[in-house]
């Protein structure tokens, strides 16, 4: 990582190791590739299932409230009031 403070100034880089896994399972530093992992471990009945249905709908939701808010210009005080209640299309 390169850090360039204001004081002093001048930038530098900083070595921030990574565990090699991570390297080698692709994008977001693994997290995809963790979760499909899970997921289909959830399937087999080997774990438990870690994100919910109610739980996808608040992060929908919550991407939906912020294209909303840069739409309109304006903060959304309850993205999920906000979805149900927006008009999209």
């Amino acid at each position: 990582m390169i850090v360039s403070p204001r004081f002093p100034q001048g930038p530098y880089t900083v070595e921030i190791p990574v565990d090699p896994q991570l390297l080698t399972a692709g994008d977001h530093n693994g997290s995809t590739f963790y979760q499909h992992q899970r997921f289909c471990a959830a399937l087999r009945g080997e774990g438990p299932i870690a994100v919910t249905l109610d739980d996808g709908w608040k992060a929908v939701a919550m991407g939906m409230a912020a294209q909303l808010s840069a739409n309109q210009g304006t903060a959304i005080s309850n993205p999920l009031d906000a979805c149900e209640s927006a008009q999209w299309g």
